[in-house]
């Protein structure tokens, strides 16, 4: 079977017999799943974002009432809430092997973008003449 491309950046490669990252590589063949997992989208992000706001108004709030335990509270939670906003999304392929994290990236969409095009191999791949297994999306 001819490989054909399905996806590429500068980042990653993703044909009908491979996925590459980096130095990390995986043969179609061997991934039972893949799935995107953790990160944040744009639009949480903004949420987050005024979260953090509020809570740091808290904080700034408490200070001012000279109240230790507000100030804590308000500025811990904001830390909590900032750490959330910069998890990096991760793509966890499955395979017999167990699971292997392939790629990691702040930006979740891209991410999910990278899990679909892998999705559309892995199906392109059994599609192919002499391979009878089919895959759920």
């Amino acid at each position: 079977m001819n490989d054909q491309v399905i996806y590429q950046d500068g980042r990653i490669r993703i044909t009908t017999a491979a996925i590459e990252a980096g130095a990390a590589s995986c043969p179609i063949d061997d991934i039972d799943s893949a799935e995107a997992e953790g990160g944040t989208g744009p639009e949480e992000k903004i949420f987050l974002g005024l979260i953090i706001v509020f809570l740091l108004g808290v904080g700034v709030v408490g200070g001012l009432a000279r109240d230790l335990g507000e100030v804590l509270l308000g500025f811990s939670m904001a830390a909590v809430t900032f750490y959330a906003m910069i998890q990096q999304a991760r793509l966890v392929l499955r395979t017999a092997g167990g699971k292997r994290a392939i790629l990691a990236d702040r930006n979740a969409a891209y991410v999910r973008l990278i899990r679909r095009k892998l999705m559309e191999a892995i199906r392109a791949h059994r599609a192919a003449p002499g391979d009878s297994l089919p895959i759920a999306a």
